[in-house]
């Protein structure tokens, strides 16, 4: 769980420089997939979901928020700013439960990239039209080449 931590407070620094709030939630989405890439921790996160929620809670949930917020505010999310804030946080919790799914199809050596796309297409937790999802998504897989 200290690498994970670790990874989120890099990102929290690493993100800054990016200016769009809405790209760096979907970075950070990335870079959790990341971490996880070949690692031999893998199936014991996935035995141990609750470490990884905690983790999740104490790391990088108030940053997550305060960036769908930005995202609200710069015009990126076009919804009223509390329905959005609720819809992201009913999600939060069915995008954990379902990236343990994701993680075991990394686990069985899927693509990461292929992986995080077709994860996060299906799981809408910005109430975006999918093509602008699928934009941002393969946006920010391009950027790991």
């Amino acid at each position: 769980t200290s690498i994970i931590r670790e990874k989120a407070e890099q990102w929290l620094v690493d993100s800054q420089g990016e200016e769009s709030p809405l790209l760096r939630i979907f970075e950070a989405l990335f870079q959790l997939f990341l971490v996880f890439e070949n690692s031999p921790s893998l199936d014991w996160v996935i035995e141990r979901p609750l470490i990884l929620h905690r983790v999740y809670k104490n790391t990088s949930e108030r940053a997550m928020e305060d960036l769908v917020i930005q995202a609200i505010r710069k015009g990126e999310l076009p919804q009223p700013e509390l329905d959005t804030l609720v819809h992201f946080r009913n999600a939060r919790d069915t995008v954990r439960w379902g990236q343990m799914g994701a993680f075991r199809r990394l686990g069985n050596g899927e693509d990461l990239k292929k992986v995080y796309i077709e994860y996060f297409s299906t799981l809408n937790i910005f109430n975006l039209p999918p093509e602008k999802v699928r934009e941002l998504l393969y946006f920010t897989v391009s950027k790991h080449v």
